[in-house]
């Protein structure tokens, strides 16, 4: 795994993946790919590269992007997680703690709305569905991270780590994901937190 947000440094580490890509058994993965483009994700897709988004950035920090760092044209590219999945990629969605909060249902929320803290949306053609936004930072994250014999889905054999929410995200108003309860968590079958 390596750490690369631009397109510069993308187009490096993709380089130094080349000569020992692809390789199913390693799961390469790209943590923030956070200016990643469609020659970005076609070379990922080719090699057996995966990207993880912090989708936090969009919400917490969008318009700095637009507005101070980057401008609308190459801030519109940030966190491209429909195009990522167009290649056919399977992506996560982390969060950098300090830079933005833990908060994986505003990370679910913020891929499928694109919103922005202050207000508005950055690239809504990048919004994916509900179902790929859990199966994020769920399902991929734990395959990702080479956890998935373990954890990201509840079959015999595996941890039943879960959280009980309020409400299912998938009918609600997507702008409201990040508010739904979690209700109760548990670690290995085991009730650990109940709210």
């Amino acid at each position: 795994m390596v750490h690369a947000n631009g397109d510069a440094a993308l187009d490096q580490v993709l380089d130094a993946y080349e000569p020992i890509a692809p390789d199913p058994a390693r799961r390469h993965r790209i943590e923030h790919s956070s200016l990643a483009g469609d020659d970005h994700f076609a070379r990922m897709a080719d090699l057996g590269v995966s990207p993880s988004f912090l989708m936090n950035h969009v919400y917490y920090w969008g318009h700095e992007f637009l507005d101070d760092i980057l401008g609308p044209v190459r801030a519109a590219t940030l966190d491209a997680a429909a195009s990522a999945r167009r290649h056919g990629l399977r992506i996560s969605l982390h969060s950098d703690y300090r830079v933005t909060p833990i908060s994986p249902l505003r990370s679910v929320q913020t891929a499928v709305t694109r919103q922005l803290r202050s207000g508005g949306t950055l690239n809504p053609d990048e919004a994916i569905s509900v179902a790929d936004a859990l199966r994020a930072v769920i399902i991929d994250a734990a395959w990702q991270t080479h956890s998935d014999d373990r954890v990201g889905s509840l079959e015999v054999g595996k941890d039943a780590d879960l959280v009980l929410l309020s409400t299912d995200p998938a009918p609600v108003d997507p702008a409201t994901i990040a508010d739904i309860e979690v209700r109760a968590t548990y670690l290995a079958g085991r009730l650990v937190d109940v709210s």
